[in-house]
């Protein structure tokens, strides 16, 4: 076995051991790389140097405060120079950083000190068995999640029941159980990160929002379940707040769409109409928003303030796809492509069938019903106004990591810091 082809299943072993969020198993093979001289570029060329410093600068990443001390500590026993140590973490030269890092990790370390949220490290398998023992058990199931993320933000279920309103209907249509399906791009274009980690890939969805905290979990769901690390941070009014993120690793060559967005977008001259009306489903469910305002429905995507070729080509597929008249509106920090009245009811009962997302869903559920005459005005606005978002405490904002708590005992909690 040549030394390239000796490093490269080392590398790949590593990268198991990470997605099972087996830290120690990693660090072995991190050290078997480091002693075979994987991570010297004079030896095995730059590329594979390269992903030897990606597994350490992830394997950091991914460690709480506890285990940040046992990653720095082994990390200086290595017997490599300080500046690729100093590469490997931070991803360009910063000596004081570094330091600072070594001083606080190593020499001051006191683990009663540690705000850590949760240090645990479940792998995937046990996740599996712990639900396979809730389903058989204790009777539990998506569905009983979905309640409980509905209940946690004060909707009255029983008035929904009352009216035949299924709330949890968007369970049904996470069909997308492979890569290939075309919301997977819908979603890339929206809210999905896609970290390149050369020959594997993290698909990462991350939230602070409640409904969005359970939805992001269920999509990835669909190709395998997803590990999940939990940050805290200050907003702009200096209050402390929580994000919540979920992730799975899949081999690069899995991934059928280009990485680049705005080559991504070039994908949808080619799609047929039912391709189309899916994709724009998907990026609804991210970027998307439907509202009912004065008597006019109003169906929105949300662009960046420079994606303006991303907004045009959709405007022109609308219409040549669709037929639908949409119009692009501008400020100072974002782009938005709308449609209103009829042309906004057409479009969300074209992507109903394929929305995800549970609120944005519901919305189109409602409108769509009060304007086939299902739903009586005072029966649309009874359950339409629960689920309209209020001031900065209604619980549908932030709440994410409250909410999986609450919701979904069978997240993996994989990291904080």
């Amino acid at each position: 076995m040549s030394k390239l082809e000796e490093c490269t299943g080392l590398i790949e072993e590593a990268m198991k051991c990470l997605e099972n969020g087996n830290k120690e198993c990693a660090m072995k093979f991190i050290g078997l790389l480091i002693k075979n001289q994987c991570h010297d570029g004079r030896v095995v060329g730059r590329e594979i140097a390269n992903e030897v410093g990606e597994l350490v600068h992830r394997l950091w990443l991914e460690s709480d405060l506890v285990e940040r001390h046992e990653v720095m500590t082994w990390l200086m026993g290595l017997n490599v120079p300080k500046t690729w140590k100093m590469r490997a973490i931070f991803k360009s030269k910063n000596p004081r950083a570094f330091n600072n890092y070594v001083k606080r990790y190593v020499t001051e370390w006191n683990p009663a000190n540690s705000q850590v949220i949760q240090n645990a490290n479940v792998r995937v398998r046990n996740v599996i068995t712990i639900e396979e023992l809730l389903r058989k058990e204790f009777g539990w199931n998506e569905r009983i999640m979905c309640m409980r993320m509905w209940r946690f933000i004060g909707i009255h279920l029983i008035t929904f029941n009352e009216h035949n309103i299924d709330i949890c209907g968007w369970l049904d249509r996470l069909t997308a159980n492979e890569l290939t399906d075309i919301r997977w791009l819908g979603w890339f274009q929206s809210d999905l990160v896609v970290t390149d980690w050369k020959q594997y890939l993290d698909l990462l969805l991350r939230t602070s929002n409640a409904i969005s905290a359970i939805h992001f979990a269920m999509v990835l769901r669909q190709i395998k379940v997803p590990s999940i690390y939990i940050s805290r941070y200050k907003t702009k009014n200096n209050e402390e707040s929580e994000e919540v993120s979920y992730y799975i690793t899949i081999p690069r060559s899995a991934w059928p769409w280009p990485l680049n967005k705005r080559e991504s977008f070039e994908v949808l001259r080619e799609l047929n109409r039912a391709d189309f009306i899916k994709i724009l489903a998907a990026v609804t469910d991210g970027d998307g928003s439907v509202v009912y305002h004065d008597g006019t429905p109003i169906f929105q995507i949300t662009f960046g303030k420079d994606d303006i070729y991303e907004a045009n080509l959709l405007k022109e597929l609308l219409w040549t796809q669709l037929g639908i008249e949409a119009s692009i509106v501008k400020d100072d920090s974002k782009m938005a492509l709308e449609c209103h009245g009829d042309n906004a009811v057409q479009l969300l009962s074209e992507i109903l069938p394929y929305m995800t997302h549970p609120l944005r869903s519901l919305r189109i559920k409602l409108i769509l019903m009060y304007k086939s005459e299902e739903l009586s005005q005072d029966v649309f606005h009874e359950v339409y106004d629960q689920i309209i978002y209020e001031d900065s405490n209604d619980p549908k904002r932030n709440n994410a990591l409250a909410v999986t708590a609450y919701a979904a005992p069978q997240t993996h909690t994989h990291r904080d810091h």
